[in-house]
Formats: structure tokens, C-alpha cells, sequence
């Protein structure tokens, strides 16, 4: 995960640079995945929130504003 080494990665993800979301996405896709899966049983319905997540983090500055450290 280069965007964990990357100095400058978090102006990148607060500016929505989309090789920076991209490397997020790939990095815990799975992860989100699963966790949506613990809630929603119907695939249709985890995949359709998942990608609303991702849309979401790639849209909304102000929601990768409230991003405070930590794991993504």
C-alpha cells in the first residue's frame, strides 16, 4: 500500500485523486465487503452498498475530510 508510505497521500485523498482512492479501494475492498455481508445477507443488496461507500469516498470531499487517521 503505497499510499500508507506516501507523505503527501493524504492531500492526494483529500483532493479525490483517483489513483489514491483507486489503491484504497484495492486495499479494502474485501474487507468492506465482508463487514457489509455481516449485515446484509442478500449479495445484491452488500454489493449495492459497497459501491455506494466507494462512490461516496470518491465524491464527497467532506466525507474524506472526516477521515482522522486510523484505518480506513
Amino acid at each position: 500500500m503505497t499510499w500508507l508510505r506516501d507523505p503527501g497521500w493524504r492531500e492526494r485523498f483529500l483532493r479525490g485523486d483517483k489513483d489514491v482512492i483507486e489503491e484504497i479501494y484495492r486495499a479494502t475492498f474485501e474487507e468492506t465487503r465482508r463487514a457489509a455481508g455481516t449485515v446484509l445477507h442478500e449479495p445484491a443488496d452488500r454489493d449495492a452498498v459497497v459501491q455506494e461507500v466507494y462512490l461516496d469516498l470518491l465524491s464527497r470531499r467532506e466525507l474524506r475530510e472526516s477521515h482522522r487517521g486510523g484505518q480506513m
